[in-house]
């Protein structure tokens, strides 16, 4: 059995890490509008953390992975 507080924490990192990153851009280019173009990559990015970093059964991982990335580049 793992523990879900540290793969919680893996994911908030490396979200915040990734949005901190388009932020500082953002701010170089004086355009706040660019973080919207990551919002799907960033659910994307999550859900691949979570499923790597998790144990479970990898065919359902892979199915999450799969649609929760269709639906981000959806968005």
């Amino acid at each position: 059995m793992i523990s879900l507080i540290p793969l919680w924490l893996g994911g908030l990192a490396t979200v915040l890490g990734a949005f901190g990153l388009i932020w500082v851009v953002s701010l170089a280019r004086r355009d706040a509008s660019i973080v919207d173009i990551f919002w799907g990559p960033g659910f994307v990015l999550a859900t691949a953390v979570y499923a790597w970093s998790a144990e479970g059964w990898a065919p359902r991982e892979t199915l999450v992975l799969v649609l929760v990335s269709l639906w981000g580049v959806r968005l």
